[in-house]
This record gives structure tokens, C-alpha cells and sequence, in this order.
């Protein structure tokens, strides 16, 4: 059965996509996030769904802002099943947010950010450029400022935030990251995105201090380019 995508205004959610969600949840890599559901409602103006027939397979809080004047998609909570079209699932929630951004942002480059507890969750970053942080390159300056920003937007706390690695510090409660479990977990598979793949045996030591069931997560950003973001029209 072939899967179909759609955007809506967080605001229109009903208690039946809630529901939807929620059981998602429960039976994905994460299944203390639902917890989160509601206020990540009250918390972005955008949320991309992702349907097999009538089960929901996907979804992904977001909203288009400019950060600085800057234009961004800012990721809130996302979850894919683990299913055999995961791959699917993903892109295409990626893919809807992509095409929001071209209608908002033409003639951009959009930064992307979102916050991540786990090695897989690299792979939504394939259609992105100069991804922070990542193994064997050294962030300067203005790279650790666009994760202040992000970690800001985000609403984490300064005290909770180092800039240096670029991890959000958890207090024991499920953080809002992007949920994803890649269906090859090998070391020598390569994820990441354009011009900067890599292992995920290499991305293991930007993970060795994340304890996702404490709620650490990384906040990671890239850049998807105005020439990019036209292959996606609405």
C-alpha cells in the first residue's frame, strides 16, 4: 500500500490524531514521548503526518521561523514506525517540511535544527549540507552560535546547554527528539548528509556522553540550499 503525506496546522489536531500518535508511540524506539504529544502541540504551528492506507506511520512537529533573520525549519518531536518503509516514512516527513519552506523561504538557504538522542536519527539529515556537530571537524565559533540559537528556541536552559559539544544535559524527563531506528545498524554503514557522510561507528563518540533515558539529546543543524529545495515543488 502506498504512503500518502500531509501537513496540517497543529491547532486542527483532533483527538483522534493524538490517539494515533500515542499509540505510535507506544509501540516506536521512544515510548516515553508520548507523554510529550500535547504541549508539542501548543509548542509548534506545523505538524507533517505520514499515512499507510488510514494507519499512521509518521509524524513531525515543526515550524518555519526566521532565527535572526535567518530563515529555519525548527523540528520539534518526530517519530517514524519501525516498519519496512521507514526509510519512506522519513524522507517523506522531510520532504513535506522541504516543500513549506520553498513556498515560505524562495530563493533561500534554509537552516535545519532539531535534537537527537541517537546515532540513527543521523539519517534524516541526508538532503542536508555542513551538518554540526560531526566526527573529525572542529565547530568554530559561528557554528556554536547557531546551536545557542537553536538550544534557545528550543527552550533549554543555558544551564542545560553545552555549546562545545552541543548537548542538551536531561533531567530524568523524555526529551522532544526525532525518533527514528535505522533498519541497518551496522558500523560501516554511512549516514549523514551532502559532502558529509559518515560511519556510524564514526558518530559513536559524539554519543558516548547522550543517556537518552535521562533525557540528553544533541542539538544538530544543517543547511538544505535554495537549488535543493526546488526539487521538492508543493
Amino acid at each position: 500500500m502506498a504512503i500518502t503525506f500531509e501537513t496540517k496546522d497543529c491547532i486542527a489536531l483532533t483527538e483522534q490524531d493524538y490517539d494515533a500518535m500515542a499509540y505510535l508511540c507506544a509501540q516506536g524506539p521512544n515510548p516515553r514521548c508520548r507523554e510529550l504529544l500535547e504541549s508539542e502541540g501548543d509548542n509548534w504551528v506545523l505538524v507533517a503526518m505520514g499515512f499507510e492506507g488510514d494507519t499512521l506511520r509518521g509524524f513531525s512537529f515543526f515550524t518555519l521561523d526566521r532565527i535572526g533573520g535567518t530563515p529555519g525549519i525548527v523540528v520539534g518531536l518526530s517519530l517514524v514506525a519501525c516498519f519496512s518503509k521507514r526509510k519512506t516514512v522519513m524522507r517523506g516527513l522531510m520532504i513535506e517540511q522541504f516543500k513549506r519552506a520553498l513556498i515560505s523561504f524562495p530563493e533561500e538557504d534554509v537552516i535545519v535544527g532539531t535534537r537527537v538522542d541517537d546515532i540513527s536519527a543521523y539519517d534524516i539529515f541526508w538532503q542536508l549540507h555542513d551538518i554540526i556537530p560531526r566526527p573529525h571537524y572542529a565547530a568554530n565559533g559561528e557554528d556554536r552560535a547557531w546551536g545557542r540559537r537553536l538550544a534557545k528556541r528550543f527552550g533549554v536552559d543555558n544551564s542545560a546547554y553545552d555549546a562545545r559539544e552541543f548537548k542538551v544535559t536531561g533531567g530524568g524527563e523524555p526529551s522532544p527528539v526525532w525518533c527514528y531506528n535505522a533498519a541497518d545498524n551496522s558500523d560501516t554503514r554511512k549516514t549523514g548528509g551532502v559532502g558529509c557522510k559518515m560511519t556510524r561507528a564514526e558518530l559513536k563518540r559524539l554519543f558516548k556522553k547522550i543517556d537518552a533515558n535521562q533525557g540528553d539529546s544533541l542539538i544538530v543543524h544543517g543547511w538544505v540550499r535554495k537549488e535543493d529545495l526546488t526539487k521538492f515543488p508543493s
